[in-house]
């Protein structure tokens, strides 16, 4: 069965039309291929181009009825401040570097690279069990009820709530070395 093409010509572009022939019943269902080299062959020589007349220039606006200011004028303060800020942060990095003593560089390095490493893995496991349908509901599911069971014992007990206070003053006197923040 060969395809039947017609080709129109409207307002200077070319359109092809194909239509298939109905099949029999007892043949198969697939869509018919058409090879790469038969669609070349067939395929209508495009037109150049035509080029575009020249739009005339807009008259120059005085200073009184310049346009408001685009966003990327408006932002400009925010790159500033957010340049700043990591030109603040590079500088406290290179303070701390400089800070470390050179026999415990390697070390440090280490850590960095084994927790960059460790996040690609947790990122990437986390996928993989997000893709599997019934886990992640499930999971999710059992996320929630423990996190209400523990919001719940803690917000309704007093004695909880006060060990859970204790808790985290002990984690952050800890983390700041006894100062108050």
């Amino acid at each position: 069965m060969a395809l039947k093409a017609a080709q129109t010509q409207v307002a200077g572009q070319t359109t092809r039309v194909v239509s298939l022939p109905l099949r029999p019943a007892h043949t198969s269902r697939r869509p018919v291929l058409v090879r790469a080299e038969e669609k070349k062959a067939e395929a209508p020589q495009a037109e150049a181009p035509k080029p575009e007349a020249p739009k005339p220039e807009a008259p120059q606006a005085d200073a009184k009825t310049a346009p408001p200011p685009t966003p990327s004028t408006t932002s400009s303060s925010s790159d500033d401040e957010m340049s700043k800020k990591a030109e603040e942060f590079l500088a406290n990095a290179q303070q701390k570097w400089d800070e470390t003593p050179n026999s415990e560089k390697p070390a440090a390095i280490a850590i960095i690279i084994a927790s960059v490493v460790a996040q690609v893995a947790i990122g990437a496991s986390v996928d993989a069990v997000n893709k599997i349908p019934l886990l992640n509901l499930f999971l999710e599911t059992i996320g929630f009820a423990v996190t209400s069971v523990y919001a719940y014992r803690y917000a309704t007990d007093p004695a909880e709530r006060e060990g859970v206070q204790a808790s985290i003053d002990s984690f952050t006197k800890a983390v700041t070395g006894g100062k108050k923040v």
